[in-house]
């Protein structure tokens, strides 16, 4: 039985889904008080509203499977509007910043905040979270202008 649940709905980003597709696993401190709390939706939450209470994202890292830590320490991030909180996930390798860039991107999204956008380390990263802003949360066009890739900064001027 989870410790630290709450009766919270635990929303996963496309993103989300995409990066862990990335990587899936990885060795971690484990908290059995998460680890064992049943699905990985539970785990997260469990995880979460550790964090939470805790006020420190780097509370996530202590679950054992790593969709479990980036997507608790992602929640944690947008629900905060902080994505300083993404630093808590790793990012030695390529894998690992794909996992940063995509917890910073969902963070401008939940926050509707281009500037985040431009703290994504990987370029291509960093265009899609100024293409999603713009296309898919309705924001300022002028931001396309950030954009590197002259594909998708035409595709972002033209709506699509």
């Amino acid at each position: 039985m989870c410790l630290h649940s709450r009766n919270r709905a635990t929303r996963f980003l496309p993103a989300a889904f995409l990066a862990q597709a990335w990587l899936l696993g990885g060795p971690a401190l484990a908290e059995p008080a998460c680890d064992d709390a049943g699905s990985a939706t539970r785990q997260i939450e469990c995880s979460l509203a550790a964090a939470e209470d805790a006020g420190d994202p780097g509370i996530c890292r202590q679950a054992t499977e790593l969709a479990i830590r980036f997507n608790c320490i992602s929640l944690y991030a947008e629900r905060r509007g902080d994505p300083v909180a993404c630093r808590e996930l790793a990012a030695e390798t390529q894998d690992g910043q794909v996992l940063r860039d995509a917890c910073v991107s969902g963070v401008a999204a939940a926050t509707g905040e281009a500037a985040i956008c431009a703290l994504a380390e990987i370029a291509a990263l960093r265009d899609a979270c100024y293409l999603s802003l713009v296309l898919d949360h309705g924001g300022d066009p002028a931001v396309c202008s950030e954009i590197e890739m002259p594909a998708l900064q035409t595709a972002c001027r033209d709506g699509g």
